[in-house]
């Protein structure tokens, strides 16, 4: 009978950490109703009197109507319609309560009402629970022991829920620099691409002349033409380039040499 007693003692508590330590998203969800939708302490304050309110009234429905029903029956049809209702933050993340013509101070409103009373609800029976496997003589020692258990695992729980906050926040940090690093590389090529362009389109390889019939050409010069207007230029000898004067091209028997070097 003990040992019966000690299992079933056992399998409780293990129930109770288990459902208390799952991750929850309240860290998270305080993050983007702040950062996000922009709601200051005044609203949230107005958030937590309201859901506080609305915990009574849980207490009340149930010490009214359910403290007879079976533990087990509230507990699964409370997870059952507590599972759609906290799917419906998801409608508020991507603002398809806006689509729908619901403000999100309403939708927040009536969402922590509802999932209020039920989380009441659900967490009633578990001390009902607490309070029926505590033998005679030790009741406040067992009771005391579930409850800091309980505690204990939310705690646990939100500390994982905020693990993987971090996680995620720092991945998708990295990601980001990495984004930006590789932007600003490309950037840079492109600017030294851009700049390297005018030399190779403004400098133009002058053509000698090959049969003139111009004008003769002074001693110590040779003639060559614009490429660009094909107007006549005598070039001195050691000189490697000129600029037209009717185009105002860079003309050079050089290739590809630099349009800002002086012209000897």
């Amino acid at each position: 009978m003990e040992c019966h007693q000690a299992t079933v003692h056992l399998q409780t508590t293990l129930f109770l950490f288990l459902w208390q330590s799952t991750p929850t998203s309240d860290g998270a969800m305080f993050f983007f109703m702040t950062e996000d939708l922009k709601f200051g302490p005044e609203f949230l304050g107005r958030v937590r009197v309201v859901t506080a309110v609305a915990s009574l009234f849980g207490v009340w429905l149930y010490n009214q109507y359910l403290k007879s029903k079976p533990i087990k029956d509230i507990l699964f049809w409370s997870s059952i319609v507590s599972t759609p209702l906290g799917l419906l933050n998801l409608l508020l993340i991507s603002h398809v309560n806006r689509d729908l013509g619901i403000p999100d101070t309403w939708f927040v409103f009536g969402d922590d009402v509802v999932l209020s009373v039920l989380g009441e609800i659900a967490f009633l029976p578990t001390l009902v629970l607490a309070a029926r496997l505590c033998p005679p003589g030790v009741e406040a020692v067992l009771f005391a022991t579930l409850m800091s258990i309980n505690n204990g695992a939310g705690t646990l729980g939100t500390e994982l829920a905020n693990c993987y906050k971090r996680n995620r926040s720092t991945k998708t940090k990295v990601t980001k620099q990495q984004k930006e690093e590789k932007f600003s590389a490309a950037t840079m090529t492109v600017k030294e691409d851009y700049g390297k362009q005018p030399e190779e389109e403004i400098t133009v390889d002058a053509v000698p002349a090959q049969a003139d019939t111009g004008p003769p050409i002074p001693p110590g010069h040779q003639r060559f033409y614009c490429e660009k207007c094909r107007a006549p230029y005598d070039l001195p000898q050691g000189s490697t380039s000129w600029r037209c004067v009717n185009c105002s091209t860079f003309n050079s028997i050089t290739p590809k040499e630099c349009p800002w070097c002086v012209v000897m």
